[in-house]
Formats: structure tokens, C-alpha cells, sequence
């Protein structure tokens, strides 16, 4: 979780695009009244913005690394 706060505006432009993605399927398969879909959903995007998150500081740790060569 501190790696999400760490990573702000990747976490938050992710985490838009990711409510925005999920809740499109949700609503296409009309499943967004069931709540266990709901449920799986937002699990689906805590997971996401945490793969996001580690991504994004691995990604700035190897720029950083690449910098000081």
C-alpha cells in the first residue's frame, strides 16, 4: 500500500482507467447488481493498482540505475 501512495499520479490515472474498465464489463454482462461481482471486481482493481504500482516503481528504479551509468 505504500508503494500505491509512493506512486500517486500512476496509481490515480491507473486507478481511473481501471474503475472505468471494470465497471464497463461489469454493466456489459449485467451482473452489476449481484453483489459477489461487485465484490470481485473490486478486488480485481486493488490487485491491479497493486501490480500497477510495483510496476511503475520497478520501471523508475531502472531509469534511475540507467541515469547514473
Amino acid at each position: 500500500m505504500v508503494t500505491v501512495g509512493q506512486q500517486g499520479l500512476v496509481c490515480f490515472v491507473g486507478g481511473a482507467l481501471v474503475s472505468n474498465a471494470i465497471d464497463t464489463l461489469l454493466r456489459a454482462t449485467h451482473v452489476n447488481a449481484l453483489w459477489p461481482a461487485r465484490l470481485a471486481g473490486d478486488l480485481l482493481a486493488i490487485g491491479a493498482l497493486l501490480v500497477l504500482a510495483g510496476g511503475a516503481r520497478r520501471w523508475k528504479g531502472e531509469r534511475a540505475r540507467v541515469a547514473l551509468t
